[in-house]
């Protein structure tokens, strides 16, 4: 089963909304639209509490982070040295 990370490379504020597309396999520009209009036709307020306590409760996806992939190649770059 898959995990709900924010997204490190498709955020405005915390990622959660990129991380819900990447999850989902749909357009972040979409999946913000209707976040904002759902958030402004519930009363602002629930909407906005659920992004904050998502953003700060939710982890980046550590097999996607710009860190992550750095390491990687500097580890493979290391490996070719070596040979």
């Amino acid at each position: 089963m898959n995990k709900l990370y924010k997204s490190d490379s498709d955020k405005i504020f915390f990622g959660v909304l990129g991380g819900f597309a990447e999850k989902y396999n749909r357009d972040s520009t979409a999946v913000r639209i209707v976040y904002s209009l759902l958030t402004v036709f519930t009363a602002v307020i629930p909407g906005l509490i659920l992004y904050v306590v998502l953003g700060c409760t939710l982890k980046v996806d550590p097999m996607r982070t710009t860190n992550y992939k750095e390491y990687l190649s500097n580890r493979n770059e290391d490996k070719k040295a070596l040979k």
